[in-house]
């Protein structure tokens, strides 16, 4: 790999019609000087883009008190995490949203090697899986979504189900890897999270500040 490589450069871009929260890794981030003003103002954000700019409704106080605590608690418990994106994606404002963390590598070594790599189970608490299947995403090279099932809590022996979407486009390799404690919303988000997964964009060089880059917010 040469100094210059353009791809060096990569900016992974997200949709801005999804109803996602970007976690910093600190504060200050962007126009925020502290968390607190940041959780207020998205998860009030959450909700007009989720159910206010369909109905003009507004929050509850609960719900807008729930909301905050779960952006909070996130964002808190993800911080020491260094992914290079980290975001909640909220298919329902009204259920816990989905963790989602998505890195950018440069696509050097064979695919067949790196996607063994990228959706492979890292967990010795694995209980069901790993199921690796072929996933539609226009513009990719190759692309993948696996699943894999560990135990969330010893007492009860809840499942947590983790899902991990590699694809290969333009000389680099992304992984998305989300998690979802409560299995009973799986089925209503994952088709969500395939939308996520399937308008991430890579930009480079000049072109790399045109993307809806994770720093966004909702």
């Amino acid at each position: 790999m040469s100094a210059d490589d353009i791809r060096q450069t990569a900016k992974v871009g997200f949709r801005k019609d999804l109803n996602w929260v970007s976690l910093p890794n600190s504060f200050p981030f962007g126009k925020w000087g502290d968390s607190r003003e940041w959780v207020e103002n998205m998860a009030a954000m959450v909700y007009y883009v989720g159910r206010s700019q369909f109905d003009g409704s507004r929050p509850t106080p609960e719900w807008f008190i729930r909301t905050c605590g779960v952006i909070d608690a996130s964002w808190r418990g993800f911080a020491s995490v260094k992914n290079r994106y980290k975001c909640l994606l909220f298919h329902d404002v009204d259920a816990l949203p989905a963790h989602v963390a998505v890195d950018a590598y440069l696509g050097d070594l064979p695919w067949a090697e790196a996607r063994d790599i990228y959706v492979g189970a890292h967990h010795d608490e694995v209980v069901e899986g790993l199921r690796v299947e072929a996933f539609e995403m226009a513009g990719a090279e190759a692309a993948v979504r696996a699943v894999y099932f560990t135990v969330g809590d010893l007492e009860t022996r809840s499942l947590v189900a983790s899902y991990n979407y590699a694809f290969r486009a333009d000389g680099m390799d992304v992984l998305v890897r989300s998690t979802f404690p409560d299995l009973g919303l799986v089925r209503d988000a994952l088709p969500v999270l395939d939308e996520f997964v399937r308008g991430i964009t890579l930009s480079f060089g000049g072109d790399a500040g045109a993307g809806a880059g994770a720093d966004a917010g909702a």
